[in-house]
């Protein structure tokens, strides 16, 4: 048996180590939108883009039902799927003619299909609609579904930018727990963009960082300062592994999900960790990022939880917790 020539190697390795943006189309207009923002970052990351339609016996019903005039009703929903598919692929092949696109049209729950996906993608981009604490809790919606269930981060976008800017990327610090995905995340999303990154602690007054003794009377602007040189210490290593980007500290008093948003205005991108704690979508992503795909003007990164991952945050701050488990 004769070896493979280097040429059928090294397409064999890129092949096996690609590791693709999917990103799911509907064929409404802000999944185009994200689909061709997708592959503007697919380019920066050095990835192939690849393009998803899945349609389930529900909406192969409603299609039947109201396209009775075709020949094979049965096919109708094929038909627009890769109808959807092609147009969406257009699109990229004019933006960026040399992309690698895939296209794949699936005959399954839109939700299963991209959550199998998201194991062999290296990220997940879906158009996000407006979400409300109403409609996460009753009927949810795509982005909720998969965001809990995903194995890779995934991006709801929405917002006007078709490509990359030169605004920062924000992660947010919760000061319960903070996600290691979600800072390696932010740290590679801002290296392949060429663009600073800062990281924002919310701290709640009830709850300083390190222990510190509430006095009666507080200098609010000495903890914040004290807090932000603690963030900065103990985030170092990691940032230490992204020399090339410039990380803005920024600790203030409030909510996780407003003191992020005050920032939201001048981002490019939000991310954050989720957390599996409970069975609605809503307690699953956790309440900072529901309220952050709520009122984000932004897309907003959601990076899967993990247990090995994820540590407290008087561990990130004080270095005496780290070594006392």
């Amino acid at each position: 048996m004769t070896n493979p020539s280097t040429t059928e190697k090294d397409v064999m390795a890129v092949v096996h180590e690609a590791r693709p943006v999917v990103v799911g189309v509907d064929g409404s207009e802000d999944a185009l939108h994200a689909a061709r923002w997708a592959a503007a970052l697919a380019v920066r990351l050095g990835e192939p883009l690849h393009l998803v339609h899945a349609f389930s016996d529900v909406d192969e019903a409603l299609l039947i039902v109201t396209a009775p005039q075709q020949a094979d009703a049965g096919a109708y929903p094929r038909e627009l799927g890769q109808s959807v598919l092609d147009r969406a692929a257009d699109a990229i092949h004019a933006d960026f003619p040399t992309l690698r696109v895939r296209r794949t049209l699936r005959h399954h729950s839109p939700r299963e299909a991209l959550v199998e996906l998201s194991r062999r993608a290296r990220m997940l981009v879906l158009a996000c609609a407006d979400v409300s604490a109403g409609g996460a809790l009753l009927v949810g919606s795509t982005t909720l579904a998969v965001a809990t269930r995903a194995a890779c981060p995934v991006i709801a976008w929405r917002g006007e930018t078709l490509v990359p800017n030169d605004h920062p990327v924000v992660v947010g610090v919760d000061e319960n727990r903070i996600s290691l995905t979600a800072l390696t995340t932010a740290f590679e999303l801002a290296d392949c963009l060429a663009v600073g990154l800062t990281a924002v602690y919310a701290m709640s007054p009830r709850r300083l960082p390190g222990e510190i003794d509430i006095p009666m009377v507080v200098d609010w602007e000495a903890v914040e300062d004290e807090a932000t040189q603690r963030l900065s210490e103990r985030l170092y290593p990691i940032a230490d592994r992204w020399p090339d980007v410039h990380v803005t500290h920024v600790v203030q008093i409030g909510s996780p999900s407003r003191v992020i948003l005050s920032h939201a205005e001048d981002a490019q991108l939000i991310v954050v960790g989720s957390r599996g704690r409970g069975q609605l979508a809503s307690a699953l992503l956790g309440s900072t990022g529901l309220g952050l795909l709520h009122h984000s003007p932004t897309p907003v990164v959601i990076c899967p939880a993990s247990r090995t991952e994820d540590q407290s945050i008087d561990r990130l701050v004080d270095p005496a917790a780290a070594t006392s488990h």
